[in-house]
């Protein structure tokens, strides 16, 4: 499998960041640009006498991320999206199947949870999450055997 720029590939057996360093540079690199064009544009309206909205500051843009999930296991998965307390519902992934899941996101962290049916469930690690990335989910054909 080939890395695109701004993807992040997670496999289900080890549920970490499996990145190609020179995709995570550029994501960051694309991130980095935009904070720049952003806090040059503040600064320019703050040279103007514009004020800034409160809200803007205070909150993360929810941003719309869609996952493939390559579901390689023979059970079927409800996939779940996590971060602070909050659990969405993506929907379900059956075995042998890839399936996409598009869905509204707060920008920053995220993990995945993966509910085998009938086998408990996997926990991943907390990962970044940017405008643009492509996330791509692998759930091994093992992976059942390690979820509680």
């Amino acid at each position: 499998m080939t890395a695109q720029p701004g993807s992040l590939s997670l496999r289900a057996g080890q549920i970490s960041t499996d990145l190609v360093e020179r995709t995570r540079l550029d994501t960051h690199m694309r991130q980095l640009t935009r904070m720049s064009i952003g806090l040059t544009l503040v600064s320019i309206a703050a040279a103007c006498g514009g004020k800034a909205k409160p809200s803007a500051t205070t909150a993360l843009p929810r941003q719309e991320l869609t996952v493939e999930v390559r579901n390689y296991n023979f059970y079927d998965a409800t996939i779940y999206a996590f971060h602070g307390g909050e659990r969405l519902r993506l929907g379900m992934a059956q075995g042998k199947t890839n399936t996409n899941f598009t869905f509204r996101w707060d920008l920053g962290d995220l993990r995945f949870i993966i509910d085998f049916i009938g086998a408990g469930e996997l926990v991943g690690e907390s990962l970044p999450v940017y405008p643009g990335d492509e996330l791509i989910l692998i759930v091994g054909q093992e992976d059942h055997r390690r979820a509680r």
